[in-house]
């Protein structure tokens, strides 16, 4: 199963293409990026078009600037489905988005947008790598209590 990422973001429109440009890295980390519209009333439930893409996300990515005007859309999108979700908050120093431990949190660093990307990278990488891994685990808790059943019966 491919790790799906919802990417949600409150950045101007000359913005937008920063937030594309994240959704373009996470499908090269062989990841699914969903990138919702803003046609919706933050202020009522989400639309089913956006909420199955944010139920079925294993990783969430909060892209927020001080030049953005969507935080309503951003803090629904969470309270709807975005908690307890792998997240990360890319935002500009200054914005307050609570919930998040300080390794969630990038920094954006207008002067080198580059290396944030590259450092939001990383670190759904690292999302990406705890998924498999606790699926890896549960696959062997699995296999050996199978693996212990099949002992026990054949002792009998």
């Amino acid at each position: 199963m491919s790790f799906k990422v919802y990417v949600s973001h409150s950045v101007s429109p000359g913005e937008l293409a920063a937030v594309y440009t994240l959704a373009e890295q996470v499908s090269r980390l062989e990841m699914e990026a969903f990138v919702p519209d803003r046609l919706w009333n933050p202020h009522q439930s989400l639309p089913a078009r956006i909420s199955s893409h944010l139920r079925n996300a294993q990783g969430m990515v909060v892209f927020a600037t001080s030049l953005g005007s969507h935080m309503d859309w951003v803090n629904q999108e969470l309270d709807e489905g975005g908690r307890g979700k792998q997240t990360l908050a890319v935002i500009d120093q200054g914005i307050l988005v609570s919930g998040f431990p300080e390794e969630g949190l990038v920094y954006i660093d207008r002067g080198d947008i580059t290396a944030t990307m590259s450092e939001v990278a990383s670190k759904l990488a690292g999302l990406k790598l705890e998924k498999e891994h606790r699926e890896a685990v549960g696959w062997l808790a699995l296999g050996g209590l199978l693996l212990f059943s099949l002992l026990a019966s054949q002792r009998k």
